[in-house]
């Protein structure tokens, strides 16, 4: 009797580490190509940023902060459809949905302030959003670890912007550059890690 309750323990566990396992792996597959392709975005504005020797004219940096968060909402958008935790779609579903609204708020607001504030509300409740499923899916191990630091890099990063809403377009394109491009190193190195774990388990 000892020994069938032992083994059917034994049983439950290893079925629970395979589940665990499994599902480290399918959040891996599954952010490893939108990672991948917002790092790549992100990295291409922080590079447009940094090297701008002339200052830009505002049209242009509205449409550059069009693009970066649109792009973002756009490559994530196909994870709110996938069998992943609820929690974790439910805090992608609104990071999407603030990526979008920043995205269309930087097209419409041409004056820096209303640039400065809309490129905050991307990455402050985009951020906050990541750093919600991040913390709510910690089982994962990495993946989780990789989300709540997107998050936190955000939120921190959004806050930075509130305060940048006095500089001139200038100041506010060079801050979110350098902002970006912290971002995009981060989602990088983790999509690469993640491809890279995929090609080990094949």
């Amino acid at each position: 009797m000892v020994d069938s309750a032992n083994s059917a323990s034994a049983n439950k566990n290893s079925a629970n580490n395979t589940r665990t396992e499994a599902t480290t792996a399918d959040y891996k597959r599954v952010l490893a190509k939108p990672m991948l392709y917002r790092g790549i975005v992100s990295a291409l504005f922080a590079l447009v940023g940094v090297f701008f020797n002339t200052t830009p004219t505002v049209g242009a940096i509205s449409a550059a902060f069009a693009i970066l968060f649109l792009t973002s909402a756009l490559f994530y958008w196909p994870i709110m459809r996938l069998a992943l935790a609820p929690s974790y779609r439910t805090a992608i579903t609104s990071a999407v949905l603030a990526w979008a609204i920043a995205g269309v708020l930087a097209i419409i607001m041409r004056d820096p302030a209303g640039m400065a504030i809309a490129v905050a509300f991307g990455y402050t409740i985009g951020g906050a959003s990541e750093l919600y499923g991040g913390l709510k899916t910690r089982e994962t191990g990495r993946p989780s670890k990789d989300t709540t630091i997107s998050g936190a890099l955000g939120v921190i990063g959004g806050i930075i912007m509130i305060f940048m809403a006095t500089s001139d377009p200038h100041g506010i394109f060079g801050m979110a550059s350098m902002i970006t491009a912290v971002i995009a190193a981060h989602h990088l190195i983790a999509a690469i890690g993640y491809m890279q774990d995929q090609r080990r388990a094949n």
